[in-house]
């Protein structure tokens, strides 16, 4: 059973189709509705963390044939940018920048963020998802045929048709949202967010709204420093951690400034995330923490050994 999505339009309506294509092994590909056309054919395929959790969406990639192939989601927002006059740009490469107008999407890559050495191949994005409770609003085929469907729901909006059957098993685990579909039919508390599970055709939905949103909206898309900056950054909280542990030369003194200190950097990680930087937090603790005490601790033992010395060698000379 094959699911579209219909973009609406000045009552006009172009349905997209999806595949399943970046499997190595033909068989576990998905082959889309053949009536379709490629320019209105989207790929469903996503990656998945190590940890099992999904953070990234996958825009544009090659399959194993070397054939470029674009997502459901950037197919979505292209075809409803277009009814903006919106131009979508992209080179012949999956890396290429991609483009609507003079927006430019944020590419992941091998070592954003907390990512070391992932792969990022292709055009991926981190996801920003959308944090409301209720983001998207949702009907059921039992409210359409029952004709409790308003036509202001649907008309210039994007709708994607999919399936949310325990029995189809499209879902994925998340820790970014507090409610999803699928965790609001179980009744599962939002304290368990941590272990979100949530259906596909939400990722595609957070997916489609966080292009058309960063173009039009210009909501931010989730950006990171350079590799050097990063390394600027930690050491510029590792020599803070030192500075304190110089200056106070009290145990005591310096873990009460290295709890304000770090209280502090948790606050400005968190307010520059809301405006769409991951910075450093953990690495930065660490280096905070640890050459604040290392430093404390060295420096009373240094100057408890001179003491000693000094009185050893008062206590000779007399």
């Amino acid at each position: 059973m094959s699911l579209h999505c219909t973009v609406l339009s000045q009552c006009r309506s172009m349905s997209l189709g999806i595949e399943v294509a970046l499997n190595q092994t033909s068989t576990f590909n998905v082959k889309p509705p053949p009536e379709l056309p490629p320019e209105r054919i989207g790929f469903a395929d996503l990656i998945v963390d190590p940890d099992g959790k999904l953070r990234r969406s996958l825009l544009a990639s090659k399959t194993y044939t070397g054939e470029l192939k674009y997502s459901l989601p950037l197919r979505l927002a292209q075809v409803y940018l277009s009814k903006q006059g919106i131009a979508f740009h992209h080179g012949s490469r999956s890396k290429d920048p991609i483009q609507f107008g003079s927006s430019q999407l944020v590419r992941f890559l091998p070592n954003s963020g907390g990512y070391v050495r992932s792969d990022a191949n292709g055009f991926q994005v981190l996801l920003n998802f959308r944090s409301h409770k209720q983001p998207f609003r949702t009907l059921s085929l039992r409210d359409i045929l029952t004709g409790k469907v308003d036509p202001s729901w649907i008309r210039d909006r994007v709708i994607i048709v999919g399936m949310t059957a325990a029995s189809v098993k499209d879902r994925f685990i998340t820790s970014a949202v507090k409610r999803t579909l699928y965790t609001t039919v179980l009744g599962v508390e939002e304290s368990f967010n941590h272990y979100q599970w949530i259906y596909g055709v939400e990722i595609h939905a957070h997916a489609t709204s966080q292009i058309i949103s960063s173009v039009l909206d210009r909501r931010p898309l989730l950006k990171v420093w350079s590799d050097i900056w990063e390394y600027l950054w930690i050491l510029a909280w590792g020599l803070l951690g030192i500075v304190l542990g110089l200056i106070l030369q009290s145990p005591w003194k310096t873990l009460l400034s290295l709890g304000i200190a770090s209280i502090g950097l948790v606050g400005i990680c968190y307010i520059v995330l809301v405006v769409g930087w991951w910075i450093p937090l953990v690495p930065a603790l660490l280096a905070l923490a640890g050459a604040g005490l290392t430093t404390s601790f060295f420096d009373r033992d240094l100057r408890s050994s001179t003491t000693r010395t000094a009185l050893f060698n008062s206590q000779a000379i007399i």
